[in-house]
């Protein structure tokens, strides 16, 4: 491609020069006009304005480190996309489109974390996150700030409630989640001054939330428990 690139420029340039001598631009043989070329871009000096964001950064040392992604099941669902997936149901009600759940899905050899390793085709609102614009959902998940929504097991893989085999869990009360669900419109609401934590998860036998992947990353408010309610209400003294 950059071969085609210079030639197709080397030609346009003798062509300008032959049929539009006023330009006043100097015949070149190809020789001379690649050296041009070659040597305005080794003597380039303005600085790039590309520079890498902080969690950028971290996701890059953390892949470096050996979370590198791995194929996978064609079927398997990215875990940060289907996170916001979840989110927008709570809001809707019902189920929105599944498109882009399962595509390009890689798996981390290291945590067992599963996500987009390229770009999503389905731009969702975690992306939109200032933190997490142009990082892949692969990267989100290794950056300082999405790397503690999942708790990684120690076990190659954990089966959840519906018998499938997953090595994360999800946790509900993460910063960065209910940041998330704030900006989509689905925060937890709080039930009066005593509810403390909302969004508190059931815990299995290896510390992770019970979560399935399809409805058990409920952010809703338990219901109160009120110890000797039928004696209060008929307690007329």
């Amino acid at each position: 491609m950059l071969d085609m690139m210079l030639m197709n420029a080397y030609i346009s340039w003798n062509v300008a020069a032959r049929d539009y001598p006023r330009c006043e631009l100097p015949r070149l043989s190809r020789h001379d006009f690649y050296w041009h070329i070659a040597q305005r871009m080794l003597n380039c000096t303005s600085q790039s304005s590309c520079q890498q964001s902080p969690q950028k950064r971290q996701s890059n040392a953390a892949i470096a480190g050996g979370h590198k992604p791995e194929r996978t099941s064609s079927k398997t669902i990215c875990a940060v996309c289907k996170l916001d997936w979840n989110i927008v149901r709570k809001k809707l009600g019902k189920e929105p489109p599944q498109a882009g759940l399962t595509r390009d899905v890689a798996r981390c050899q290291a945590c067992g974390i599963t996500a987009h390793s390229l770009p999503c085709t389905t731009q969702r609102t975690t992306h939109s996150l200032a933190e997490f614009e142009g990082l892949t959902c692969f990267e989100i998940a290794h950056a300082s700030k999405g790397f503690g929504i999942w708790v990684r097991s120690d076990d190659d893989v954990l089966p959840n409630a519906a018998g499938k085999k997953r090595s994360y869990g999800l946790k509900t009360a993460h910063p960065t989640y209910l940041e998330l669900a704030a900006k989509i419109g689905a925060a937890p609401k709080r039930r009066g001054g005593s509810v403390s934590n909302a969004t508190t998860t059931r815990q299995d036998n290896h510390g992770l939330s019970s979560s399935s992947d399809s409805d058990d990353e409920d952010s809703r408010p338990q219901p109160l428990r009120l110890a000797n309610a039928q004696a209060f209400h008929n307690n007329d003294n």
